[in-house]
């Protein structure tokens, strides 16, 4: 538990803008067909410099992987449609994180679309109860109760990180 002054919250809430920005242009990318994992994570890290944002890291993963893919410098892939990319990217400002992700679908084949959709309701139904006193495993069953509405279930042994300064 911290207790952050207005100076690293101001922080925190800088590098969270620029780690949304940088997600969603990534996102837009990815979705395109043809288009280069190495290329697009390269791009994001890129633009964290340029809107003054410090990399803490710019991920992906594809399809059935849930996290924590970083194309090397001789990757040729490409996304395809109906791929399903989750695009991970987290900013610092001065050691202060943020992390944010999303799960696209390339094209329009709308194969997926239960699955993001899930996605986004679980991440909704978290959001409503953050707030001092919750549980982490209260966030967690929210999560899991709407997955499961859409015939889906979430990651068992995926929990995350702290957002602590490093």
């Amino acid at each position: 538990y911290y207790m952050l002054d207005q100076e690293t919250i101001e922080k925190i809430r800088k590098a969270g803008k620029i780690a949304a920005q940088v997600r969603r242009e990534g996102a837009a990318k990815l979705q395109k067909p043809g288009t280069s994992f190495l290329k697009t994570m390269d791009y994001c890290e890129k633009r964290i410099l340029e809107l003054g944002g410090q990399i803490a890291w710019a991920q992906m993963a594809l399809n059935d992987a849930a996290a924590h893919f970083c194309p090397q410098d001789d990757d040729v892939q490409v996304s395809k449609e109906a791929d399903v990319i989750k695009i991970d990217i987290g900013v610092h400002r001065d050691g202060w994180i943020a992390d944010t992700a999303m799960s696209v679908e390339v094209g329009n084949s709308n194969e997926s679309s239960d699955l993001i959709k899930a996605s986004q309701n679980a991440l909704k139904a978290a959001i409503k109860l953050v707030r001092p006193g919750t549980k982490l495993w209260e966030l967690g069953e929210a999560q899991l109760s709407e997955a499961e509405a859409l015939g889906f279930t979430t990651i068992k042994n995926l929990s995350g990180h702290t957002l602590g300064q490093y």
